[in-house]
């Protein structure tokens, strides 16, 4: 056991998936569960009143990633072309000129799943992928089952990730 005296400071990474108890067996008594421990994970920090590398609300809000594109816009960054929805013909007109086109999540970019045939594999990560034209014809019909995110493919270098402590600042650059 740990008191919450003896923590001084939290880095909230990502909220874990809820573990759920097999004796928890009707799935909107699971749900409730899940959603009541995630509440109480969220509220944690509030409790222990400790120094918290990133605050899990602000972390939410910033997660959001059309959120983040009108920031970025705001303070100055060239943001291209953007479609944010799950209109079909709307998407199909945006994506008209375009020849590649880098398709990305809302949000959160893994699902947690579980199947007979993977038992071992229970998370599914989604990250921004490039479609040529074929590949945008064919998935196309799927975009009115789930909002997505498509912006012209534009070539990188590399890409960087920037992290902010305090006022430190910690940078890495992923070539991919």
């Amino acid at each position: 056991k740990i008191s919450g005296k003896e923590i001084s400071s939290v880095w909230n990474r990502r909220r874990p998936p809820t573990v759920l108890s097999d004796s928890v067996k009707n799935i909107i008594v699971r749900e409730y569960v899940a959603r009541e421990s995630q509440i109480f994970l969220s509220s944690l920090h509030h409790l222990l009143n400790t120094f918290l590398v990133s605050d899990p609300d602000a972390t939410e809000v910033a997660s959001r990633k059309p959120y983040q594109l009108l920031v970025a816009r705001k303070i100055g960054f060239h943001v291209p072309p953007t479609f944010v929805g799950n209109s079909v013909g709307t998407a199909r007109e945006f994506l008209q000129p375009l020849s590649d086109v880098a398709i990305k999540t809302i949000g959160m970019a893994a699902i947690e799943i579980k199947s007979d045939l993977h038992p071992d594999f229970d998370c599914l990560r989604l990250y921004t992928r490039r479609l040529d034209r074929g590949e945008i014809e064919k998935s196309l019909p799927q975009v009115r089952n789930c909002p997505v995110i498509l912006q012209p493919y534009i070539e990188k270098d590399f890409e960087l990730r920037i992290t902010v402590v305090g006022e430190s600042v910690f940078s890495c650059a992923i070539y991919s």
